[in-house]
């Protein structure tokens, strides 16, 4: 609450400075406007003084009352230059704060009003003028020879047939940075030139002319639009709705992404989009052209073409200031791209062990070469943000913090999935085409990716695991005692449960048979037997064999387990359950 008040006064004494200051201002300026008011009533007093004097002196008086007559002269004369030279200073200091008032007659400026003359101000005398003008425009019959000046050193005038047209006062002069005699013909020649101009193109010849040429400009863009029309009817039957046409449908690779009657559709909307466009800027270009034919609609004419001209070149001179930046952001991503594409060749090379390093696995190559990627991605964007458009606006940044934010929020999954994937990938616990058991899950796998190993059973079902789920659990791989030259192949077993009454070696013996009569069981390594424990009612036995097709173990296991039972069969052993009780053995051995 105290901050919030503290603001509040720092807002309040600022606005209140800012007052200051801008009435502060108003008031310097008011009193300049005053003081200018106050000295051109003296010079005008002066003025009057002066001619006074100089008729007198012109009248032949004595001597003496010459030399009188003289020194006053001399004395205004020289109070005049000083109020002559105050009133420059205080202009000047006025010029920088002070829009003058234009002029207008038939939307062009003749001249600029800065001074007040008497109780008019320099709007009310600019409006005066230019009914002045209008009434000389008016005239039945205006002669350009009435038009004079009669100069005065106070107030000077330009007279039409004796008729005030405008005063320019020493103040005009001093505010136009001309003297009174140029200034004073300066109006009286603006004046003329716009008179004469503007009755001359406002004649009925010229008027008719116009009307010729806005007929002609309006023919000429129905006939445009009348041609467009037809051309655009004829391109559509003969390339749109043309069958012998070879436009196609657009494939990538082997997919076909737009089809044939999809293509011709967009097509068709592309040329419908540029006749409107063509339609538009023909109307547009004939409008402004009729606009601009007629004096009194010559302003709107400008008006219209700045509207469309303003944006279109601006947007031509952004993209100019824009190219040394454009030309930079293309470098950037040319060299991205180059160092990814070497990147990938060597990545690749190293995949199919035709580029081998020390330390480094095949498998590695692809992994190492996607987190290089992201990291030059990363970069990439990194050096090309600060050079794209509104990069640094207030909006453009907000809109990057809201997006960070939202990624950051739902992306935690993702990154652990990611960040487990490169782990496994490093760990090498598997490949591609291996047959591996997650959990309860068998199969072997079909991909492998940053975020997700996907595996398929023997049943054809596709699992698809999460790598967090694989990091964080048990992973037990069947193909790769196959390609370890360590291990001498992968084992399957068998266990049975066997009648104390049985001796162990027959049983050994029937199983290692067993294992001899199944296909795609390895002699070397040979087969072997374990005893794994003793029951209450049976001992257990357990077969391993070896095999070299890990992709087929479970149909190599079945097959062993038939063989199994068979020669047990054949043999009179009974294979029993860890659980099964004989009652006749029971008893037998009871009595």
């Amino acid at each position: 609450m105290l901050c919030l008040t503290f603001v509040g006064l720092l807002a309040i004494n600022e606005v209140g400075a800012q007052d200051k200051v801008d009435s502060s201002a108003l008031m310097q300026k008011q009193w300049f406007q005053n003081t200018l008011k106050e000295r051109e009533i003296q010079h005008l007093k002066d003025s009057i003084t002066l001619d006074i004097l100089q008729r007198q002196l012109q009248k032949g008086h004595s001597t003496s009352e010459q030399k009188i007559l003289k020194q006053k002269l001399d004395s205004l004369q020289a109070k005049d230059s000083m109020y002559v030279s105050i009133a420059k200073d205080s202009i000047e200091a006025l010029r920088a704060n002070t829009t003058g008032v234009p002029v207008l007659f038939f939307n062009d400026t003749l001249f600029t009003v800065y001074a007040s003359l008497g109780p008019y101000d320099a709007s009310r005398r600019a409006k005066d003028l230019e009914s002045k003008l209008q009434h000389l425009y008016d005239l039945p019959k205006y002669e350009s020879d009435s038009l004079r000046t009669d100069f005065h050193e106070d107030i000077s005038l330009v007279l039409y047939n004796g008729e005030v047209v405008a005063a320019v006062t020493y103040i005009d002069a001093i505010w136009a940075n001309k003297d009174l005699h140029t200034l004073l013909e300066q109006y009286r020649r603006a004046i003329d030139q716009s008179i004469v101009g503007n009755r001359a193109n406002n004649s009925w010849n010229k008027t008719l002319g116009r009307i010729g040429m806005a007929v002609l400009a309006i023919t000429l863009m129905l006939l445009a639009i009348y041609l467009l029309n037809r051309g655009f009817m004829f391109l559509v039957k003969k390339v749109i709705r043309n069958k012998n046409n070879k436009i196609g449908g657009i494939r990538i690779n082997n997919y076909r992404l737009f089809s044939r009657s999809h293509v011709l559709f967009f097509l068709l909307q592309l040329l419908k989009v540029l006749r409107w466009v063509v339609i538009v800027l023909l109307v547009y270009c004939a409008f402004t052209f009729i606009l601009s034919r007629f004096p009194y609609t010559h302003a709107w004419a400008t008006k219209i073409i700045d509207w469309f001209k303003f944006p279109i070149v601006k947007v031509i001179h952004s993209f100019i200031n824009y190219l040394p930046k454009l030309l930079i952001i293309v470098l950037i991503i040319v060299a991205y791209r180059l160092i990814n594409r070497t990147l990938f060749s060597l990545a690749k090379e190293i995949e199919l062990g035709n580029l081998r390093i020390k330390g480094f696995y095949a498998e590695w190559g692809l992994a190492t070469y996607k987190i290089v990627r992201f990291v030059l991605i990363v970069l990439t964007i990194v050096l090309i943000f600060p050079y794209l458009p509104g990069a640094h606006s207030d909006v453009f940044k907000g809109v990057s913090v809201f997006i960070g934010v939202l990624i950051s929020i739902g992306s935690s999954s993702a990154i652990a999935n990611t960040i487990a994937g490169l782990v496994i990938t490093y760990m090498r616990p598997f490949k591609i085409g291996d047959w591996i058991e997650i959990g309860d899950s068998v199969g072997f796998v079909i991909e492998k990716n940053l975020l997700v190993t996907r595996l398929r059973t023997l049943q054809n079902e596709d699992i698809t695991l999460p790598n967090t789920a694989i990091l964080n659990g048990k992973t037990i791989n069947y193909s790769e005692s196959t390609r370890d030259p360590r291990c001498k192949s992968l084992v399957i077993k068998v266990e049975v449960t066997i009648d104390y009454a049985v001796n162990w070696r027959k049983v050994t013996e029937l199983l290692l048979e067993s294992a001899s009569k199944t296909e795609n069981i390895l002699t070397e390594p040979k087969p072997f037997v374990l005893h794994k424990s003793f029951n209450n009612y049976n001992v257990g036995y357990q077969l391993n064999a070896y095999i070299n097709q890990p992709e087929n173990m479970f149909f190599i296991h079945s097959d062993l387990m038939h063989v199994v039972m068979d020669v047990f069969a054949k043999a009179g052993v009974e294979i029993r359950s860890p659980d099964y009780l004989n009652f006749n053995d029971v008893t037998r051995h009871n009595a």
